[in-house]
């Protein structure tokens, strides 16, 4: 993920970004928010204070959610930090039209969904989309040579897992425990997509 974590630590380590708004989507296990831990444990600390708001662990209703976000409206440099925002697409505009509007001009919003953003967050030229895919298969390599994985696995791991990184994670250390690739326990989005597919066919 070198162009994406290059990408949020630039805006991380500007006070006033060009693109103050990035979401990012991609379908769950990816990595979204590992993607914003790494960026921020990179980070030299330009932007010291972090609203954060895990949209999976609260009632996703207006109350409760304009109560945890309340307190980066009054904040310089702040990072409002929305996670699971799929589970607030009803409250999609007024998050758009009521409260970013009402942020300071050097605030930074990150934005993780399963869901691409809708088309008012495309025409907002404020806004960077990134779409997380799996993991290529050098980058699987990369990944299973770093935490030692048996050379004869491998190529198996990454066939089995097709990239999807919770997956790759999970079959990985089962392989370096077990000596043999077991089945994903994730099954990539792709995989059922396709099987579906086939189903229909």
């Amino acid at each position: 993920r070198d162009a994406e974590l290059a990408l949020l630590s630039s805006v991380l380590e500007t006070p006033r970004a060009a693109r103050p708004i990035i979401v990012i989507h991609g379908p769950g296990g990816v990595g979204k928010t590992a993607l914003i831990d790494a960026a921020g444990s990179l980070s030299s600390g330009v932007r010291k204070e972090w609203v954060s708001l895990d949209a999976s662990a609260v009632p996703p209703v207006l109350p409760v959610v304009e109560g945890a976000l309340s307190p980066a409206l009054c904040a310089e440099n702040v990072v409002v930090r929305i996670d699971s925002y799929e589970r607030l697409s009803h409250l999609d505009e007024w998050f758009r039209k009521s409260f970013v509007p009402r942020l300071s001009e050097t605030a930074l919003v990150l934005i993780t969904s399963r869901n691409p953003p809708a088309d008012e967050w495309l025409a907002n030229p404020l806004v960077e989309v990134v779409a997380l895919r799996n993991l290529d298969p050098k980058a699987c390599f990369d990944y299973l040579d770093r935490l030692g994985v048996d050379p004869r696995l491998r190529a198996d791991i990454v066939a089995r897992t097709h990239g999807h990184p919770l997956a790759l994670a999970l079959v990985a250390d089962r392989a370096r425990r077990s000596g043999e690739v077991e089945p994903a326990v994730v099954r990539p989005r792709c995989c059922a997509l396709s099987s579906r597919m086939c189903r229909h066919r």
